[in-house]
């Protein structure tokens, strides 16, 4: 009997389409590489349909990031590196809520989708949202009527599972004959199911919340929700991860209890963090910001018999943003394009240029739409054609003019070109500097008494009915703190009044709030009782705020 061997290139396209697509989506970048037929197999529809429906229902995710201050909104597989820019409805704003989800028609066919919730009010009774969903397939968004029950706030992110969203919310209440006063009366979870593109009914956390205690929402691959409960005033950390999960149900368990007495400066601002779990170890890794320094990012492995680990993650620009991590299954689902930008590493999101190949027709026209370099074209050409290009950045100033400059008169007039732009951005500019100058004068150690009150004097008469204006500010506020610590009697009754009025905003400010503290430790009886009385009714908020809470 003999036998006949056949390459594996010799076999029939749909027979080799049929075993990648049994290959785990972690092995896909290999088989691309192997050879071109391979790597244009991966890339039709019909491969990408068998490979979803092989594949478990938690490799299906992409990730939907807006860029600072919520301007830009971008879909990005960071495996395939594809990205897709979504045009909004509307101009986006700051506050606005994000969440991707899919609607399963079947097995193999998903229907992506994008939910936007507009917040056009944050009163605390009487919240205001408004919802549109985007839709992949067409393109296009629509406006979704809604309704809520009662005056819910959403809390900051929403965790994806299995093509729902769902986040942590609370409701205000009212006390009974009291005009101001407001108290968190209901924490619960919520779901937004994107097959019916409606919130379900409000679902039951395993325990009860008090005003300061701190919650956050994370997942376990794409099967189980988890929540963590940090109660701060019994120094108490509680995990409790989902047995049953659905829009309109849901059943808990309890992973991990920590006893945090033995860590007391970790009190965890988790309503802005985020956090993952270990089921196996029964081990919770929570991210946090250090609370001196504002900038090192810090994550804490916490575990069961008093196991606890601090590691540092590096420092950040941004002292109010805080690190975030979610969980992502690598998935193979491409996008249908109107248009591409250049792909996105996995690294970070930064072009790249593609490289070219020749291939089939097919993957031609797939590869032109991702190596195509952006034209440059006047603003007459984009309307006319209806789509996003980009625009070459007009140069600064007169570039001949610029070219004759030396070295020394660039700078000169970089300087001068800086100095215009504060004046132009902060309205007490040139105040500040002339209080910046005095405050070098004051603050030296082999300067006089009388000398010290003179320009201390000077430097209050100057702030003179400005001082809740320019204590935000970085060196307007040092000033204020060096006057307090010198200054009369008299002339702290005079800040005294200026500062009452404003206390709560200030003591929210992350410069504002070491001058509060300054005034306080000298203050009188009558003006400590006039700051508590201001604080009637806002004391839970600021406890939870970053600077407030100091």
């Amino acid at each position: 009997m003999t036998y006949s061997t056949m390459a594996m290139s010799d076999l029939p396209r749909d027979l080799v389409e049929e075993v990648l697509s049994r290959l785990p989506v972690t092995s896909m970048r290999a088989v691309r590489s192997t050879c071109k037929k391979w790597n244009i197999i991966s890339k039709e529809e019909s491969f990408t349909k068998k490979h979803v429906a092989q594949a478990n229902a938690a490799a299906r995710e992409m990730l939907c990031i807006t860029n600072e201050g919520n301007s830009r909104l971008v879909v990005w597989n960071p495996y395939c590196g594809q990205t897709r820019w979504i045009e909004p409805r509307n101009s986006y704003h700051r506050f606005d809520n994000y969440a991707l989800g899919y609607e399963k028609k079947n097995k193999s066919c998903l229907q992506y989708k994008i939910l936007r919730i507009l917040v056009t009010s944050l009163h605390k009774l009487h919240p205001i949202y408004e919802i549109e969903i985007y839709n992949f397939n067409s393109d296009s968004w629509k406006v979704v009527d809604f309704t809520p029950d009662g005056n819910r706030h959403f809390l900051v992110h929403g965790v994806s599972l299995k093509g729902n969203t769902y986040w942590l919310a609370r409701e205000y209440v009212r006390y009974e004959g009291v005009q101001e006063e407001m108290n968190y009366v209901a924490s619960f979870l919520i779901c937004f199911d994107f097959t019916t593109e409606r919130f379900g009914p409000r679902l039951p956390l395993p325990f009860d919340i008090s005003i300061i205690d701190n919650v956050s929402l994370s997942s376990v691959r794409e099967e189980q929700l988890v929540v963590l409960h940090h109660q701060c005033m019994i120094f108490r950390m509680e995990i409790w991860v989902s047995n049953k999960i659905e829009p309109n149900a849901v059943s808990w368990r309890k992973l991990l209890e920590v006893n945090m007495r033995p860590f007391p400066r970790y009190q965890f601002l988790l309503d802005h963090g985020s956090f993952f779990i270990d089921e196996k170890n029964k081990v919770v890794v929570v991210l946090d910001k250090d609370k001196e320094t504002k900038t090192r990012n810090l994550a804490y492995f916490i575990g069961e018999d008093g196991y606890f680990k601090e590691v540092e993650l590096g420092e950040s620009r941004d002292k109010n943003g805080y690190p975030f991590v979610c969980s992502y299954v690598p998935s193979s689902v491409q996008f249908n394009f109107s248009f591409v930008f250049p792909t996105m590493s996995s690294k970070g999101l930064k072009s790249q240029k593609s490289t070219k190949r020749k291939v089939t027709e097919s993957s031609d026209k797939f590869d032109s739409l991702k190596s195509k370099k952006p034209k440059l074209v006047s603003g007459e050409q984009q309307q006319q054609h209806g789509k996003p290009k980009f625009v070459k950045p007009k140069s600064f100033g007169d570039k001949e003019q610029s070219t004759n400059l030396s070295k020394k008169e660039r700078r000169v007039q970089a300087k001068e070109l800086t100095e215009a732009r504060k004046k132009k951005r902060k309205p007490h500019y040139n105040l500040e500097q002339e209080l910046a100058s005095l405050w070098e004068k004051m603050r030296r150690r082999d300067i006089g008494k009388e000398d010290r009150s003179k320009l201390i004097s000077e430097a209050i008469r100057k702030m003179k009915g400005k001082v809740p204006e320019i204590a935000v500010s970085h060196v307007s506020s040092r000033v204020l703190q060096t006057c307090v610590k010198f200054c009369s009697q008299a002339e702290k009754d005079v800040l005294f009044g200026e500062l009452q009025p404003q206390f709560l905003n200030l003591a929210s400010n992350k410069y504002a709030v070491h001058f509060i503290q300054k005034m306080l430790d000298g203050a009188s009886k009558q003006q400590l009782a006039a700051c508590i009385s201001s604080l009637r009714g806002h004391v839970a908020p600021l406890l939870r705020h970053v600077f407030g809470s100091v």
